[in-house]
């Protein structure tokens, strides 16, 4: 019988040492972790990245050299590593315990080793002799479980819908007739110009053989009573005469010659409640003014008027013919009349 000789096969070791070496795409998992750890182990990179202890010891020495990463606690063979910003701000803050770091690493560590037992079975192999057979073994049994956990489902490939074309309307280019805004155009304000023009020119020709006594008649026209500004009316506010102006109603007589549905509907805030007093108070106005819009009254009448005590519209309205006529001269009795019967259409 010869007896076989078992011990370390060189080979063998360097293939099992070669085996245990992380793929790149974990070297770089490795390194964007580290980029951004406050606080990092041995124990930590071997439980994350499911690599060998030794393996994980290199990885952190090598970036101790290259100064990417610092210890800050070494004890009995146990090593804390951490980054050089994170130090510096921990020590501009407030200094570290060393149980509180003990705490953090503790908390790091696994229940349950992170060594299996195909490390273990590595480890052997390269420390000590082993039956050869026996890792073969062990590896054909770890093979077959990996196997049999693989996801072996088909892949199922989701391929984009095409996207239909949207249809665009051709109805689109029929908002063209909205160019009938130049109808908003006419009601400018160049129809009083036109009225202006051709009615005073007309005037000052007629005046030339007696400009006097036709100047006399023009003046009634433009009493002092139709431009009443609208401060004398009580109760109306700065913002109710803003709004009065822009609807047209630029004085007394305009707000008592017009209605009270047309003030309510053209004028903002102002209600038919509102515009009915408004416009009693501008009436009131305009049969307590001077007697100039009395139509037929000349300026002899007026002053006998005044000085008989018939100062105002209503006064006038309510008096007697009969004792109008006797207290002014030069009015009789049918001319009392008719000065009457004017002054009750203005005072309605």
């Amino acid at each position: 019988m010869s007896k076989k000789k078992w011990g370390k096969s060189t080979v063998k070791t360097e293939r099992i040492i070669r085996d245990a070496v992380p793929k790149q795409e974990t070297l770089d998992e490795i390194d964007g972790f580290l980029s951004n750890v406050t606080s990092v182990t041995a124990f930590d990179l071997a439980r994350r990245f499911n690599i060998r202890m030794s393996i994980a010891k290199n990885i952190l020495s090598e970036k101790q050299e290259a100064g990417e990463l610092v210890p800050y606690l070494k004890k009995a063979g146990f090593a804390v590593y951490t980054r050089p910003e994170e130090l510096e701000k921990r020590e501009t803050e407030r200094p570290i315990m060393v149980s509180e770091v003990l705490e953090e690493v503790a908390s790091s560590v696994p229940e349950q080793p992170v060594i299996d037992d195909e490390m273990d079975l590595a480890l052997a192999a390269a420390g000590g002799a082993v039956k050869p057979s026996k890792i073969a073994r062990k590896r054909r049994e770890a093979g077959k479980k990996k196997e049999r956990e693989r996801d072996r489902r088909p892949e199922v490939v989701v391929e984009p819908l095409e996207e239909e074309p949207e249809v665009t309307p051709p109805v689109e280019p029929r908002p063209e007739p909205k160019k009938e805004k130049p109808k908003k155009e006419e009601p400018e304000k160049e129809k009083p110009k036109k009225e202006e023009v051709p009615k005073k020119k007309p005037k000052p020709g007629k005046k030339e053989p007696k400009p006097k006594k036709k100047a006399e008649p023009s003046k009634p026209p433009k009493g002092p009573a139709a431009d009443i500004p609208l401060e004398e009316l009580p109760g109306v506010g700065g913002k109710t005469r803003e709004s009065l102006i822009k609807a047209g109603y630029k004085s007394v007589s305009a707000i008592a010659d017009a209605d009270t549905s047309k003030i309510a509907d053209e004028v903002d805030g102002v209600g038919e409640a509102t515009a009915n007093k408004m416009i009693d108070a501008a009436k009131a106005i305009m049969t307590d003014y001077a007697l100039e819009e009395l139509p037929g009254v000349g300026e002899k009448t007026r002053t006998g008027l005044r000085e008989a005590g018939y100062k105002s519209i209503s006064k006038i309205a309510s008096a007697d013919a009969a004792e109008l006529s006797e207290s002014v001269d030069g009015v009789g009795e049918a001319t009392a009349k008719k000065i009457i019967k004017a002054a009750k259409k203005m005072s309605k």
